[in-house]
């Protein structure tokens, strides 16, 4: 099969050609590289099923995924006005050690927040779509699929470490 009939197999969200793998949660739309679209390959299978997890996540509401589209539409907003707080308080001598304690603790948290939740939105991603190839993919293919998978998820880990 090929890659946007292996999408189009598990969403009914529209799946296009384009310059990423990725679902866009703005347009509902999958999003695949011709080289994933086009090719009958079971990793092209695998990063197609994994996009197409994607969407179901985001009919379903999957926290995670709510949680990371949160953070990162609003994240830069909440720094600045903490930022803002930071410097108001400062110049009318109400900062205590406990506000600002709280403040980058808060920043913290929200930052800590919305990573956890990509990590857990991907992994997730990636277990159902593992799934899925078990039931259309011999266990040599699985294997492959696993693996690309695999070194697709450690891309999102790399830079924690």
């Amino acid at each position: 099969m090929k890659g946007y009939q292996v999408a189009s197999m598990i969403t009914q969200a529209p799946v296009e050609t384009g310059e990423a793998n990725y679902y866009n949660t703005e347009s509902r739309t999958v999003h695949l590289l011709p080289s994933v679209y086009f090719a009958d390959d079971v990793q092209s299978a695998a990063a197609a099923s994994h996009e197409a997890f994607h969407s179901l996540q985001h009919r379903e509401l999957y926290m995670p995924l709510t949680i990371a589209r949160f953070v990162k539409r609003w994240y830069q907003w909440i720094v600045l006005a903490i930022a803002v707080l930071w410097c108001t308080l400062s110049f009318t001598f109400l900062m205590t050690a406990w506000i600002q304690w709280f403040m980058i603790s808060y920043v913290v948290t929200i930052h800590i927040a919305g990573k956890a939740s990509i990590l857990v939105t991907e992994w997730n991603a990636s277990a159902r779509a593992l799934i899925w190839l078990r039931s259309h993919y011999d266990e040599k293919e699985v294997l492959i699929a696993r693996a690309s998978l695999r070194k697709s998820f450690m891309s999102y880990i790399h830079p924690f470490i």
